[in-house]
């Protein structure tokens, strides 16, 4: 077939537009435009990973192991206890305790044996007490817990100070006083019992023991300052005699039982 010039200069220009209209169609559709919802999503992620992974939490023998030595106590009126403890093992802390405790009562006045038949005294005491004392702790931890197994040893010392007024109310009234100091000590110790300390990441801890202690044998020292009677002058044998008394009637404790508290700060 013959095609005339006007033909083959058509032909010319249109098989290059036809194939350029071609190469882009086909370039087109490989580009896939991103929506804006998916491109909001993975700002959101890469901004908060933790919406995609939960943060692991702690146990608390893992939280001991991170931060192991601690500082803490308690104060009261009357009371106070400082603890310095190392976070040994998971489930082991050791450490050394000190308190101190006093009370102070004035002028209890004492009238139950008053009416009885045949016993008539009152009596009117001030009292004061003060005790000191501290040792070495173990802290056993049960399971994967905040609760824990005390072990405890250590020494007390103690002294009892007493001002006692005797009065017989039956008949013609007598009169004895007396000021005398009881002093205990070193009252050496052993005890155990049970308690709770949560421990937190952040360093922070508070707990709670409830401890029983047995005493071994210890010197009780009675010094008598004064001693005074309405019918006579007290003499040295007035003066052994009521010492044996109280040694007798104040032997001192073979046993206690006491209750602590504690919070500080671990690092």
């Amino acid at each position: 077939m013959n095609l005339s010039p006007r033909w083959i200069r058509f032909a010319l220009y249109a098989v290059p537009l036809v194939f350029l209209f071609s190469f882009q169609n086909l370039f087109s559709q490989n580009l896939v435009p991103v929506s804006a919802q998916n491109s909001e999503r993975e700002e959101q992620e890469s901004s908060n990973p933790g919406s995609i992974k939960e943060e692991k939490s702690f146990s608390q023998k893992d939280i001991r192991m991170k931060k192991k030595f601690l500082l803490g106590g308690i104060y009261f009126k009357g009371y106070g206890s400082v603890i310095v403890g190392w976070n040994a093992w998971q489930k082991v802390t050791i450490g050394v305790q000190y308190y101190q405790n006093s009370y102070r009562i004035n002028g209890d006045f004492d009238s139950g044996y008053s009416y009885m038949i045949n016993y008539g005294v009152a009596r009117q005491s001030d009292r004061e007490l003060k005790a000191a004392g501290g040792g070495f702790f173990l802290n056993y931890f049960l399971a994967d817990s905040s609760v824990y197994i005390p072990i405890l040893v250590g020494a007390e010392f103690m002294r009892n100070t007493r001002y006692d007024q005797f009065v017989d109310t039956k008949g013609p009234q007598s009169y004895r006083s007396e000021r005398i100091h009881l002093d205990y000590g070193p009252r050496y110790y052993a005890g155990t019992g049970l308690g709770v300390r949560h421990q937190f990441e952040s360093g922070f801890f508070f707990g709670f023991e409830v401890v029983m202690r047995t005493f071994a044998p210890y010197h009780k020292n009675v010094t008598i300052d004064n001693l005074e009677f309405t019918d006579h002058q007290a003499d040295v044998i007035d003066y052994w005699l009521r010492k044996e008394e109280i040694k007798r009637d104040r032997a001192g404790k073979v046993s206690d039982a006491g209750f602590d508290l504690s919070v500080g700060v671990v690092f």
